[in-house]
């Protein structure tokens, strides 16, 4: 090991002490580009409605008549706490 160490040392000698061996060179900076030179793209506006509706599926009603029924038999927490009242205990 000490070998190795030694050999490591010999090619990277420790700093002298002297400050100015520490301190790195300074970096270059890259030349700003104007901002006239790459001018924004317009996004497209987002449509918020559809032109023609999407079709419901034809089984819709009797899916949600199951989960009120499953829904129906397990109190979750935002029956009982619901989001305007702060969850006090743990639970």
């Amino acid at each position: 090991m000490t070998v190795l160490f030694a050999s490591f040392r010999a090619r990277n000698p420790l700093p002298t002490g002297d400050i100015e061996e520490l301190k790195s060179p300074p970096r270059k900076r890259k030349p700003s580009i104007p901002s006239a030179a790459s001018p924004r793209k317009k996004r497209k506006a987002i449509q918020m409605e559809l032109d023609k509706p999407h079709p419901e599926p034809s089984n819709w009603r009797v899916v949600y008549e199951k989960i009120e029924s499953m829904r129906s038999q397990i109190i979750a927490l935002v029956h009982t706490m619901g989001c305007h009242t702060p969850m006090l205990e743990e639970g």
